[in-house]
């Protein structure tokens, strides 16, 4: 019962996060909202608004990492670039836009803006599947400058955050269908892949031909 009351809180402070803002969410609305009497009852679990944010986040995040890592799995030690971003955007439109209700997307972009919670975000997106994975899309740019390869997949990171975020009120507005979902995850990862491999400028190109470039860190 304690871990079903637990689990419920989380769910609770994650769509009243992701369809109020986070920084209009209170540890009070979450109790009310819960149909729970204690008033201290959030408190009692977390401690702290911060708490319940590091809970959620963890709560979603562990069962993401575990499916990037089978997905990392399948693709072998030698994936193309596809492969690679399939394995960063799958497991998240797997929770969201693909389920039949959710609001871990619109918490995630809600938190990942909030200077309050920025740092724990992007904890939680470092975790080892994601390390992995950054690291083979950064190494796989070899026609990009290399002062730009980390800032695209670091962009690309930024790039699905809002586009699942605003997919999943699409569905929840009737817009998005089960098959549109499907179809919309696929071309995410289009479009994904060609921010990343984008041609240079022709004024980044000229560095890279004479050198100017690879000489940066």
């Amino acid at each position: 019962m304690v871990g079903g009351l637990r689990s419920h809180l989380v769910d609770v402070a994650e769509r009243l996060a992701a369809t109020r803002g986070i920084g209009a969410m209170t540890l009070r609305d979450v109790q009310q909202e819960s149909g729970q009497r204690n008033k201290s009852v959030v408190q009692y679990y977390f401690g702290s608004r911060e708490g319940l944010i590091a809970a959620v986040m963890d709560a979603r995040m562990g069962p993401i990492n575990l499916r990037r890592n089978e997905l990392l799995a399948e693709i072998g030690p030698e994936p193309d670039l596809r492969d690679l971003v399939g394995a960063f955007v799958v497991p998240l439109g797997e929770v969201t836009v693909l389920a039949a209700t959710s609001y871990w997307g619109r918490f995630l972009l809600q938190a990942s803006f909030d200077p309050a919670f920025r740092d724990l975000v992007r904890a939680s997106l470092t975790a080892s599947s994601f390390r992995s994975v950054r690291a083979a899309l950064i190494r796989q740019l070899t026609g990009v400058p290399r002062s730009a390869q980390t800032r695209r997949v670091d962009m690309m990171v930024e790039f699905v955050l809002v586009a699942i975020a605003s997919a999943e009120e699409e569905r929840d507005g009737g817009r998005l269908g089960a098959a549109a979902a499907s179809r919309f995850v696929a071309d995410l990862v289009d479009m994904c892949c060609g921010l990343l491999t984008a041609p240079p400028s022709w004024a980044v190109a000229s560095k890279v031909r004479t050198g100017d470039d690879a000489r940066r860190p």
